[in-house]
């Protein structure tokens, strides 16, 4: 009797498991990074690629910048969480290779849910994040304004962006490369 109940424990778990990852993560694989958007001679990989891949992945040429976190924004609001070290060391390389090539761009696209309050004066609350961001980032590290562009994203795929325990949205922006 005892190893049925121990059988049935560790089918529990084992089906738990597979219930847990394909109601919050969905049923597909998480994909490495391989959209491209092309802009000029250059071209740029985009962070958005598999289910519930939340890292800020940037890539232009022979420069690389890559991080497993992203900006937190909480929900229906423009105000984020200050990154942690390794992520502002991160933001920090993007900066540096910005300012060594000033025909490049940064497009910042904020994301957003259709669920979400707007309370700005924005057209949507992606675009508000996105100016938001924008601002931090003239201020923080001294990218110049005309190399940052804003942008919006809407995403129903709210399973793998919104944490419901901190009500946080996990992958607050997509960041793409481009040339002025």
């Amino acid at each position: 009797m005892r190893t049925f109940y121990l059988l049935a424990l560790l089918a529990w778990i084992i089906g738990g498991s597979f219930w847990s990852k394909s109601t919050f993560c969905g049923t597909k694989k998480a994909k490495k990074p391989s959209a491209t958007v092309a802009t000029g001679a250059a071209s740029a990989a985009a962070t958005t690629t598999g289910e519930c891949d939340r890292s800020l992945i940037m890539s232009n040429g022979d420069f690389t910048a890559s991080n497993s976190s992203n900006f937190l924004f909480s929900s229906s609001s423009t105000k984020f969480r200050t990154p942690n070290d390794e992520f502002a060391a991160v933001l920090s390389e993007i900066a540096t290779y910005l300012s060594e090539n000033e025909d490049k761009t940064l497009l910042l696209e904020g994301m957003y849910f259709e669920a979400e309050d707007n309370n700005t004066s924005s057209e949507n609350l992606g675009l508000a994040r996105a100016a938001v961001l924008k601002t931090y980032l003239e201020k923080e590290y001294d990218i110049a304004s005309d190399q940052l562009l804003e942008g919006s994203k809407l995403t129903d795929n709210i399973k793998c962006y919104y944490n419901k325990d901190s009500k946080t949205i996990t992958k607050g922006a997509i960041a793409t490369f481009g040339v002025k």
